[in-house]
């Protein structure tokens, strides 16, 4: 599982650095494209969020405007070949989070990637820290604390000399542990087809 996790590195933590990304590629995915109004009122975001998202994920080659010409309700925004091939995944993963009501917690940064760390078994926070570098202690420990809160995670004081924590999945958190790992292996495969 470790090397799992060193693989998922780049693409997986772009793919949350907004907390938008996975909503509008399950919405792309599910719709088969859509118009940016329709992305707005459907995610009930703002339109310099999505402006934003919809850039970065352009740039990381998962969305593009859909070229050409031709009728004025053809989609604006579809998925590209890469994001086809992790929609899939983003759509289990935002079904996921809606079923659970967990959609403050699970759509910030760090949450996903460091619950799939800790679903591969590194549950120290210095562990963490290591797998994850780009991470700074603060934002580290404000993402388990509220993962803690959404019933995700659990922290352990061992009882060693000097004290040490752990972080250990919940029975919620391991709901996410499947569709995590699947949209890694398909990150994984894109990766390894574009090189």
């Amino acid at each position: 599982m470790a090397t799992k996790l060193r693989s998922a590195t780049g693409g997986f933590i772009s793919l949350f650095h907004h907390r938008w990304s996975v909503p509008i590629i399950a919405e792309l995915y599910q719709s088969g494209g859509t118009k940016f109004i329709t992305l707005i009122h459907t995610l009930a975001l703002s339109r310099d969020s999505l402006s934003r998202t919809l850039k970065s994920l352009a740039v990381q080659k998962w969305v593009t405007r859909n070229p050409g010409y031709g009728h004025p309700m053809r989609p604006e925004y579809i998925l590209t070949e890469n994001g086809r091939a992790i929609g899939p995944f983003c759509f289990d993963l935002a079904q996921k989070i809606s079923e659970l009501s967990l959609e403050e917690p699970a759509l910030k940064k760090w949450s996903m990637p460091l619950l799939f760390a800790i679903c591969c078994s590194i549950h120290r926070f210095s562990d963490l820290r290591e797998a994850y570098p780009e991470i700074s202690p603060k934002a580290l420990t404000e993402a388990l604390k509220e993962m803690a809160s959404a019933g995700l995670i659990h922290r352990v004081v061992l009882d060693t000399y000097p004290p040490s924590v752990e972080y250990h999945i919940l029975t919620q958190g391991l709901k996410f542990c499947p569709i995590l790992t699947d949209l890694v292996s398909a990150l994984d495969e894109v990766e390894k087809s574009e090189s």
